[in-house]
Parts: C-alpha cells; structure tokens; sequence
C-alpha cells in the first residue's frame, strides 16, 4: 500500500445510515471520481437515503485515508448483510480507489480487512460476494477469492465458502449456497450507468448537475434555476478546455 494510507472500519448510524466519519457529499465525490476513469456513473439515488438505488441493510464500511494528504478520502468498501434462503452473507457492493492510488495492493487490502470483520449477534465470520463487469477487476479479485461465476455478464465472486487451494466446502452445502447467493447478487439493479462526457471531464460538475436535478423528495425539476446557472458553468469550463477534445 501507499505510504500515509491508514484503513479504517466504520459502521452504519441507527436507521441504516451513513457512518459519521464518512459524510455523505465526500464520499459521494470520490467514488465518482472512481467510477468515472471506468466511464461509469454512479446513479444519484445511491447517495439519498430512501432512494431505490439506496443500499439496503448496511453492514459495515472500510475506508483509506492519506494522513500525508489532509486525510483525504482515497478508497472504500461498502458492505451490506443480505439473506436469500435462509443463508445469510455478506456482499461488497461497492469498492473503490481514486486515480493515483491503484495498483498497489490498497483495494485487495480492503477485502482482506473486510473478511476479518464478525457480526455481532454471534461473533462469527460471514461468506462474502462481491460482482464486478470488469475483466481487470475480475482477475485481481481472483487472487482473493475461493470460487466464482460469470452471470448475466457479472463475475461474481466468493469468499469464505471453499477452501482456496483444494477447493473443500468450508461448510456444509457451500457450493450450493455459493450458486444461491451468486444468482441473487447478479440481478440486483445496476447502480451503475454510462458516464456523460461533461462528467468524465469533471466530476464535480457531473455532481452538480445530478443535485440540481432531483429535489429533496427524488422528483425531477430540470428546470430549476440552479440548473441553468450549471448551463453556463459547464460552457466555461468546456470553453477553456478545448485541447481534451
């Protein structure tokens, strides 16, 4: 990992909320930041509490942060406590790194502090799944992961159900459970859209224009006069940046 990155675990306030030390316009910023190096967005509604796109049941969070660099927000993990059948397990919904701190083991860190964490009803290490549509991020999760499946075009990985190197169920019915909980994750909604160019070209903007355009009760008002004060603001900064396109 980079030198001055300290992780930390947080876990949701009462009423599946975000952590206190984790505010939500600062996370929101930089896992777009993340995403967007991907060409993916990640949909509004995942920052609002009540939204659809809003993570159910929130479990537990792993974050980095540069204690060299204002202790900025460089990475994350967001986890949720999901049951399909009876069988209750963890799922990494979303894991992120911002550009300048990848490719060194930062993200594989956060998994493997996320699999130290027990839920505390009965102290006991719950099977993970994470799903990725990214061939890169498919192969350096296999370095972690015990099993995984290619469904509806997800890699859908596990931790914590077969032993890694003789593939033996560390339960009983393992691979079953496994195959239960990977189906379930692949059709979860995306919350993941194609980026806009304006957004790929800054980020902050891209996040102005989505607070401008869904109100406090989630209902569109494109025409608001915030949102045409961002008409000029996107003109200027596309005016004085000619030479990215």
């Amino acid at each position: 990992m980079i030198d001055g990155v300290v992780l930390s675990m947080g876990v949701p306030r009462s009423g599946n909320r975000l952590p206190q030390e984790l505010p939500v316009g600062e996370l929101e910023l930089r896992m777009q930041e993340s995403f967007v190096t991907r060409n993916k967005w990640i949909k509004r509604g995942y920052f609002v509490e009540g939204d659809s796109s809003y993570p159910n049941n929130l479990s537990f969070f792993v974050h980095g942060r540069d204690k060299n660099k204002d202790n900025i927000l460089v990475s994350g993990l967001v986890a949720t406590l999901e049951s399909v059948n009876c069988f209750d397990f963890t799922y990494y919904d979303k894991i992120f790194v911002i550009p300048g701190y990848r490719k060194n083991g930062l993200m594989l860190s956060m998994v493997d502090a996320a699999r130290e964490v027990k839920e505390d009803n009965d102290k006991k290490r719950l099977p993970s799944v994470l799903r990725t549509s990214d061939p890169d991020l498919h192969e350096a999760y296999g370095k972690k992961s015990d099993t995984w499946l290619e469904i509806g075009g997800y890699f859908v990985h596990g931790f914590g159900f077969l032993n890694k190197d003789t593939k033996e169920e560390l339960f009983e019915g393992a691979k079953e459970k496994f195959d239960i909980a990977a189906n379930y994750v692949a059709i979860k909604p995306p919350t993941l859209v194609d980026a806009p160019l304006v957004y790929k070209l800054s980020p902050k903007i891209g996040i102005k224009i989505d607070h401008a355009l869904i109100c406090t009760n989630s209902k569109m008002h494109a025409y608001s006069t915030k949102f045409f004060g961002l008409i000029n603001e996107i003109k200027n900064y596309l005016t004085s940046n000619r030479n990215l396109y």
